[in-house]
């Protein structure tokens, strides 16, 4: 389960597949206050300078909006519009964001929740990742570690240390991230 604010939503990474094309995502207003969410799909890809983010239409929702009551829960149907498996995994973010209310008061700030659930199409056969790290030395003692995923399936980094051999010093951390199939990351 994720929260943003006073949202909760599960599942918190949603796999589709040709067996599997539709699922349900849960998602409950926890505030005290009435909210409306819209969800926007947008396809996901990773590039060496960063993440890249493209408005999708092979992704379905429904409802697309809709406005939830303190404590009240919504059931967002999730599916694939292509229900063929494709030959590298598909991936996908589906953002829920919460709806600015008006605001009488010009003065004020309002901050607006935005959650992205990642989505994840199967491709039709067993694939996995293929993770090629590479580390090169920079100028001075700078060092430039970096991912590139040639498999066919995304992969999932949590905890991972660069520690200097001589003074067992941690000169690099990462506490979680993806790779995707193609992408590179630094």
């Amino acid at each position: 389960m994720a929260q943003a604010g006073a949202l909760s939503v599960s599942p918190v990474n949603i796999e589709l597949s040709a067996r599997m094309p539709t699922v349900r995502l849960n998602v409950e207003n926890q505030s005290g206050e009435p909210m409306v969410v819209q969800i926007d799909a947008m396809e996901w890809r990773q590039k060496a300078e960063g993440e890249d983010y493209q408005p999708t239409s092979q992704l379905v929702f429904n409802p697309p909006l809709f406005s939830l009551a303190p404590g009240q829960r919504q059931i967002v149907r999730v599916g694939l519009r292509e229900r063929t498996a494709p030959a590298v995994e598909g991936t996908y973010r589906l953002y829920l964001s919460e709806v600015a209310k008006p605001n009488p008061d010009t003065n004020a700030l309002q901050v607006n929740m935005r959650l992205g659930i990642p989505v994840f199409v199967q491709p039709g056969d067993e694939c996995r990742p293929e993770l090629v790290w590479r580390l090169e030395q920079g100028p001075g003692r700078a060092v430039d570690l970096s991912l590139e995923n040639v498999g066919q399936r995304h992969g999932r980094i949590t905890d991972m240390r660069l520690v200097d051999p001589v003074t067992d010093a941690t000169i690099g951390h990462v506490a979680s991230t993806w790779s995707l199939p193609g992408g590179k990351r630094r």
